[in-house]
């Protein structure tokens, strides 16, 4: 799977460190992870880089990170796989974290 490998190399690049990975049928796999603060921008930039479509309002706001005690901050990273252009997969709800 292009999409998971090319968010794992972003994950790595910023620092990431994966804590949980969930498929859902072949629409969708969610990965969970930790990184530090300065790392989610790198996050973002690797990912615009590579093939994927990021939707905007699903950036965090950087004032918004929450940061635990290590100094991480933890985020969710949704991927949904389209069979074609044309086909929209049923919307999972959101995971928080």
């Amino acid at each position: 799977m292009e999409a998971i490998a090319a968010a794992r190399s972003a994950l790595d690049q910023a620092g990431a460190s994966v804590t949980a990975i969930h498929h859902f049928a072949e629409k969708a796999s969610v990965l969970n992870f930790e990184v530090p603060p300065a790392g989610v921008q790198d996050i973002i930039v690797a990912l615009r880089r590579s093939a994927m479509v990021i939707e905007e309002d699903s950036l965090p706001a950087p004032d918004l990170l929450v940061v635990d005690r290590h100094g991480d901050a933890t985020g969710t990273l949704q991927i949904l796989f389209l069979g074609s252009e044309d086909e929209r997969v049923d919307q999972l709800p959101a995971v928080p974290g």
